[in-house]
């Protein structure tokens, strides 16, 4: 398979932000449903339904449709490091977690040697105990 990588741009990196924006109200959302399910009596199915399509409305509430080609490309590659990170290294903490996508080149690298570092110190700081 061919790697294609993301053109970053203004337009990309506000793809990007609206996909986070999106993903907060989704967790809003699923944690709302979990607060009444907990509190209550169990949820009916029909209920449960209802609040995952409002989930899904909220991807769609960022209105990708009319928006610009790299914007678009912007909000699928945020979510596609979201997928990639839930299931890599768990849930990110929505309100601290950046996706690449929304970032310039520049703040990427600067963010990759963070992590570079972050990571190679832990490694070490195993190593010695």
């Amino acid at each position: 398979m061919a790697i294609v990588t993301l053109t970053n741009t203004e337009q990309s990196r506000a793809g990007a932000s609206a996909c986070v924006e999106a993903l907060r109200v989704i967790e809003m959302i699923s944690e709302r449903s979990m607060h009444r399910s907990q509190n209550d009596q169990p949820m009916p199915m029909e209920k449960w339904w209802q609040i995952q399509e409002e989930a899904v409305a909220a991807m769609f509430q960022s209105q990708i449709a009319d928006k610009p080609r790299d914007f678009i490309a912007g909000f699928v590659a945020a979510f596609a490091e979201y997928a990639f990170c839930i299931h890599s290294s768990g849930v990110p903490n929505l309100n601290r977690w950046r996706p690449e996508a929304a970032m310039t080149n520049e703040e990427k690298l600067a963010e990759r040697a963070i992590l570079e570092f972050e990571c190679t110190g832990l490694k070490h700081a195993a190593q010695v105990s």
